[in-house]
């Protein structure tokens, strides 16, 4: 996965988020051009949103799904997590729910709309806000 810049200056997801948004707000173009470089021009950000480019195109990832989606007895790479809220990011790295982390989705309960995954040998049961903030890729088994 090669260096991963905010983990060098020891933020952490929500931090990242945060300092990010102002950033965008109060950089000139030559900066974020020279960052840009610099990080080795990523299509994404740490949470799988993507990045525009400095002509503020950006590729889509159309091959993920949501969480709340996904089928039961299937392996799926994190790809996204799409918050803003401190309080998710701390449950998500406190239980290893990182972008590119393996996770087995064990049962979709439909009816009272929680989901029971598997991520590193520890069983979770999400609930629907959760859930819908959780973008996924298929793996191969």
């Amino acid at each position: 996965m090669g260096v991963i810049p905010y983990r060098i200056l020891g933020l952490s997801l929500h931090e990242i988020h945060r300092e990010a948004e102002q950033l965008e707000h109060q950089t000139s173009d030559f900066l974020a051009e020279k960052i840009e470089r610099f990080l080795g021009n990523p299509a994404f950000d740490p949470h799988g949103d993507p990045i525009p480019d400095l002509e503020g195109k950006f590729m889509p990832d159309n091959d993920q799904i949501l969480l709340s989606e996904a089928e039961e007895g299937n392996m799926y790479e994190i790809s996204r997590l799409f918050s803003s809220e401190k309080d998710f990011f701390d449950f998500c790295m406190s239980n290893h729910i990182t972008i590119g982390s393996v996770m087995w989705v064990e049962k979709q309960y439909r009816s009272n709309r929680m989901t029971e995954v598997k991520i590193n040998q520890n069983k979770l049961l999400l609930n629907e806000d959760f859930t819908k903030i959780i973008y996924l890729k298929k793996t191969i088994k």
